[in-house]
């Protein structure tokens, strides 16, 4: 552990134990899902051919994934610590989620599952919620959307020894989606603040002003006055924290990535907090701002990710926080304070690291793909479409006119693609740039020198389909905020490129080409289509917003750059050596448009 699988790979169901009838891969919007339809008679079970360390290690589990019911009907089960001894269930469907317990035996039998908890959940069909599971022995945490949804104590009926997982649906009409499945362990100072005495993974300043208490049955760590707890954990760099916490008077503060070099400090005073970067002496490199974030005398939920630079602070599962914050450290230890007069209560507190999947940074993509679909077309305000059908009507767009260094090819033979753009290497790089001027206002293309707001990122959909002709081989590209180079010979530019080899294989490549720096973000086999052949005409897609920027190749996910410092350019296609290579169906779609 951990293991990851976000359904993007070749053959994301390796291993598992499956009815290929009830369960399949499908593609959404450019993201690969796991789709079932089960019914309580074929169930998944993830890795089931094989022995997966988290049906002999001792028990305590971090169990995550996204969920989509499909219909108002659905029901999805997760069923984990599976065996011959007994298993939990959570059982999902709109308006209510529940923990179930299912007797001794090697058959699932839900009419005889004992529910421990029931409750309603803000869940409905047809949209994605992320569910996150905390299984230690017979307590169990269910999290949906980062907010404590329920919360188990089965431990009278004791607990369960290390199993298996699996999935089903309550029959085989009503089906859902699974997507970012993770399983890991928790840090083992992850705790729930139910023994008898101080845990042995904390450490505290002193035992007066930091104590056990309870609040009927509930336990917890009570801190006051000038006080400091940590927990026993190695320096952490991409991780996640949640935690309950409830403010009984003043404030209170949570260091990260915490060491020499400095911390990554959350502030919470007078119900505001503060975010500060803080340096190797503790001055202030930076700080950000966030207003009525928390209240008095009530328990909230916190959940902290850091991911690279980049912090995202959510309270009862709302984002009220995300910032890029380079100047702290990347990775630490986690310091929990109180000072002068604060008084807090701290509970259920879970640490796991962070195994990221190119899907998890690629959400805002798939946000976008979604997002279009249903956006009306507003030619020449938001939307550019360039069919290569008419040099004179887009002239303007390119910088240099028409017909630039390549040639309009009208093929009426041709059923479809029946005019494109055919561009050969000139003995020199060979290129054509879209203006930054494209939309009159510039709101598409912009200079990229705002790295706070981003207020004029270059933020776009492109896509553009490719071919070779006669199957010739060579390199084809698509170029993602392209910029002229110093000389103006050349482009610095993300560079998506479709290689056709001698023997009829294809690849691509992306690659980030600056002033100072080079980067292949990925390099393999283009994706062939569900026959397994390789199509005429290759779909090339890149989604840029603020810092983040997404490759597609014939609809499927192919890599994402996130906390890009490249930030402006406008969008380019051309050839390398000795190719040929036929352009098509050029979309620009603004990814932050005007209200109109």
């Amino acid at each position: 552990m951990p293991y990851l699988n976000d359904m993007e790979g070749d053959d994301p169901l390796a291993g598992w134990d499956y009815n290929p009838e009830n369960w399949r891969i499908v593609t959404e919007g450019g993201n690969r899902q796991l789709q079932g339809r089960s019914g309580l008679a074929n169930p998944i079970e993830v890795l089931g051919n094989e022995v997966p360390e988290w049906t002999h290690n001792d028990g305590d589990l971090v169990i995550s994934y996204r969920l989509n019911l499909l219909t108002t009907n659905s029901v999805a089960r997760t069923l984990f610590s599976f065996s011959d001894q007994g298993y939990y269930a959570l059982e999902i469907l709109s308006g209510f989620a529940s923990v179930r317990r299912g007797s001794a035996g090697q058959h699932l039998q839900r009419d005889q599952e004992r529910i421990i908890l029931n409750r309603r959940a803000p869940i409905q069909s047809q949209q994605w919620y992320e569910i996150m599971i905390w299984v230690e022995g017979a307590r169990i945490n269910v999290y949906v959307d980062n907010q404590l949804l329920l919360a188990v104590d089965d431990s009278f009926a004791g607990e369960l020894p290390p199993g298996s997982i699996l999935f089903q649906t309550l029959t085989d009409r009503q089906g859902i989606n699974l997507d970012d499945l993770k399983i890991e362990q928790p840090l083992l100072a992850s705790e729930h603040f139910e023994g008898a005495d101080f845990p042995s993974t904390w450490t505290r300043s002193n035992s007066f002003n930091v104590t056990m208490a309870t609040d009927g049955p509930n336990q917890f760590v009570y801190m006051r006055d000038d006080s400091e707890v940590r927990p026993d954990i190695p320096p952490l760099g991409d991780m996640q924290m949640a935690a309950k916490i409830m403010s009984i008077q003043g404030g209170l503060t949570i260091r990260l990535h915490e060491s020499d070099a400095g911390a990554l400090e959350l502030d919470m005073d007078g119900g505001n907090l503060t975010v500060r970067a803080l340096g190797p002496d503790r001055s202030i490199l930076r700080e950000n701002s966030v207003r009525n974030f928390y209240g008095r005398g009530t328990w909230f939920d916190l959940v902290i990710r850091t991911a690279g630079d980049r912090l995202f602070v959510y309270r009862d599962g709302q984002l009220f926080h995300e910032e890029s914050y380079p100047e702290a450290p990347h990775t630490g230890t986690i310091t929990f304070l109180s000072e002068g007069l604060d008084i807090y209560r701290l509970d259920d507190v879970l640490f796991t690291e962070i195994a990221r999947s190119i899907s998890e940074d690629a959400r805002f993509a798939f946000d976008i793909l979604a997002e279009l679909q249903s956006r009306p077309i507003r030619e020449l305000l938001n939307d550019w479409y360039e069919f290569f059908d008419d040099p004179f009507r887009t002239d303007w767009w390119w910088e240099g006119g028409q017909p630039g260094p390549g040639q309009y090819i009208n093929d009426p033979a041709s059923p479809e693609n029946s005019t494109y753009y055919r561009l050969t290497y000139l003995g020199r790089p060979t290129w054509r740039l879209l203006r930054e001027a494209l939309s009159p206002d510039r709101t598409i293309f912009g200079q990229g020198g705002d790295h706070v707001s981003f207020n004029d990122s270059s933020d776009f959909y492109a896509r553009v389909l490719v071919r070779f002709p006669d199957n010739r081989p060579g390199t084809a590209w698509l170029g993602a905020r392209a910029m002229p180079t110093i000389t103006g010979a050349n482009l610095d530019q993300y560079r998506f490129a479709l290689t056709r080899h001698d023997n009829g294989d294809y690849t691509i490549a992306v690659q980030f080409s600056g002033p100072n720096e080079e980067r292949m973000l990925f390099e393999g086999e283009a994706p062939r289509d569900d026959s397994g052949m390789w199509p005429e005409w290759f779909e090339l897609v890149v989604i840029a917003l603020d810092d983040r920027i997404a490759f597609f190749c014939n609809g499927r996910l192919i890599a994402v750059d996130i906390d890009t410092q490249w930030l402006g350019g406008t969008v380019a296609i051309g050839v390398e050596e000795g190719t040929t290579a036929d352009f098509d169906d050029l979309v620009i779609r603004d990814t932050s448009p005007r209200p109109f």
